[in-house]
């Protein structure tokens, strides 16, 4: 039971890492974008 749990909220976080990466990721670049264009 524990270990189950440990090891959900470990893909978990690395679930949400991998998400939190991507939306800067994505950010970044619209900013980029955004200067190229301006």
């Amino acid at each position: 039971m524990t270990n189950l749990m440990i090891r959900w909220t470990a893909i978990a976080e690395r679930r949400i890492i991998k998400r939190l990466l991507e939306i800067a990721f994505f950010s970044l670049a619209l900013k980029n974008q955004s200067d190229i264009n301006a």
